[in-house]
């Protein structure tokens, strides 16, 4: 699970690159402000944010985390425990607000550069959509994707290697088919 949510955090911060955002404008919008405060549906908004990111990691992930874990009936022991779950709440909670403030970020800077600025609410966000990539750089773009790491890896590993890396890319799709098959 780690992984999963290591890997959407990369792939928004590489977004993030991408569409460039004004930092000095997100650092300023972090430190809340009195009349942000007073606005009901601010609140609102900051309060769903926080419940998105603190209770899905916290209720699902790390409880399954701290009920695996086997401790022993000793002070010491429980001190370690509790230590070690306060160590994993706060890493999953920290990527977790890395990751949504990712989102947040990228959604509003894509929206920004594009000239979509009245962009404010779920339902108008189709917009981002209507932006066209002309085809051949569609193609050029996901063929280079596809293609490169391939090319890279056989050069690194050798000929050789191309049966045995198609028969574990074959492997890894299998261990993807519960992720494709259960919703």
């Amino acid at each position: 699970m780690l992984a999963l949510v290591s890997t959407v955090a990369v792939c928004f911060g590489l977004q993030l690159v991408l569409v460039g955002p004004e930092w000095g404008a997100i650092f300023a919008g972090m430190v809340p402000r009195e009349a942000t405060l007073k606005d009901p549906q601010a609140v609102l908004v900051a309060i769903g944010i926080v419940g998105a990111t603190v209770m899905p990691h916290n209720l699902y992930l790390h409880s399954s985390i701290v009920q695996t874990r086997h401790v022993l009936n000793d002070a010491a022991s429980r001190r370690g425990a509790v230590s070690l779950a306060t160590a994993d709440t706060v890493l999953t909670l920290t990527l977790a607000l890395v990751v949504n403030t990712e989102i947040l970020t990228v959604a509003a800077s894509a929206f920004h550069a594009t000239g979509h600025t009245d962009v404010t609410e779920i339902r108008d966000a189709y917009r981002l959509l209507e932006l066209r990539i002309p085809c051949w750089q569609r193609r050029v773009i996901t063929r280079a994707l596809a293609a490169l790491p391939a090319f890279g890896t056989i050069a690194w590993l050798g000929e050789g290697a191309i049966g045995p890396l198609l028969v574990l890319s074959q492997v890894v799709l299998s261990f993807q088919l519960p992720f494709a098959t259960w919703p």
